[in-house]
């Protein structure tokens, strides 16, 4: 019981775990540095299918204090994403690592054109999801493993390039106008 006007000291236990997240661009290739953006979910999605945010860090090797529960986390690097389900228990460590299935593309350009990176493949329309852009003369930029085409845009003229990304490899391009 607490009295009014007086002290009362307590005691509160707060029943937490700790998760540590990695990625990986391969099976057995970490992601090193401050890069990817780590963000943990509810396991549970609302009506809409959403899931609710809890945390987030960024870089490897990111960790959080969770209370009991069933989480999502999920690791974003580029234009790579992946998702890994966890459980947390009270006093215990829970290591995670989360495939990204990536590799690192890296572009040369003459000048400071638009460099934008589209699936290889078109959908029904005739038309080609964009997955990345930056600008050069150089950028790069992490893509799941995968066929893609990358274009080259300065004032009025432009070029597409196809590009393969193999996971835990980098793939260097040098791109050029007609």
């Amino acid at each position: 019981m607490i009295d009014p006007g007086k002290v009362t000291d307590l005691d509160l236990i707060l029943g937490t775990g700790l998760a540590v997240v990695e990625a990986t661009y391969s099976d057995s290739l970490k992601v090193e540095g401050g890069d990817q953006l780590v963000e943990i979910f509810e396991a549970r999605k609302d009506i809409d299918g959403n899931r609710k945010s809890v945390a987030y860090a960024y870089g490897a090797g990111a960790r959080f204090d969770l209370p009991a529960g069933d989480y999502v986390a999920v690791v974003t690097l580029g234009a790579a994403r992946s998702e890994v389900p966890f459980t947390i228990k009270v006093g215990e460590r829970t290591d995670i690592t989360v495939p990204l299935n990536a590799g690192v593309a890296a572009f040369t350009s003459p000048g400071d054109g638009l460099i934008e990176v589209l699936a290889a493949r078109t959908d029904i329309n005739g038309n080609r999801a964009s997955l990345a852009y930056g600008y050069g003369p150089a950028w790069q930029t992490t893509l799941p493993a995968g066929d893609y085409i990358v274009k080259l845009t300065k004032a009025d003229k432009s070029s597409e390039t196809p590009l393969t990304v193999t996971a835990g490899e980098r793939s260097e391009l040098a791109l050029t106008l007609p």
